[in-house]
């Protein structure tokens, strides 16, 4: 939660997100948590359209690798967060999945910070100003 940045997305100079004023040293600091999960919901989309990551399990064992991370541990509590299967398919920007990508962003960050801070009301606001309120994978 720190740096507005809950899903703790590392810092990678040229990377150019929306929001970003630097890093703490390792990971992006936001302005606020509205760009901070903007950023998160463009790379999650960014893992489907460019890296054919499409499933749960899939977005996540690249997010959270087994060398870094317990990744199946990391897939059953998002999973069991959304009442989802790990093979399960919703695509990041597609308006009909939006429930169920809001619900991926904030299980991923309960996983990541340990605690459950983020409202509903913010993440769907997050999703709304990262593809609109229509849906639509743009910039």
């Amino acid at each position: 939660m720190r740096n507005c940045n809950p899903l703790n997305i590392r810092y990678v100079k040229g990377n150019t997100w929306l929001g970003c004023m630097g890093s703490d040293g390792a990971f992006c600091k936001f302005i606020t948590m509205k760009y901070g999960l903007r950023a998160a919901f463009k790379l999650l989309s960014i893992y489907q359209t460019k890296h054919g990551k499409l499933s749960i399990a899939s977005i996540i064992k690249r997010w959270a690798p087994e060398n870094e991370n317990n990744t199946i541990h990391y897939i059953k509590r998002v999973c069991n967060y959304m009442g989802a299967k790990p093979n399960d398919v919703f695509l990041f920007g597609e308006v009909v999945d939006k429930e169920m990508c809001c619900k991926m962003v904030a299980a991923m960050a309960l996983v990541e910070n340990g605690e459950d801070r983020l409202t509903t009301q913010q993440i769907h606001e997050a999703w709304d100003f990262t593809f609109g309120e229509k849906g639509g994978r743009h910039d």
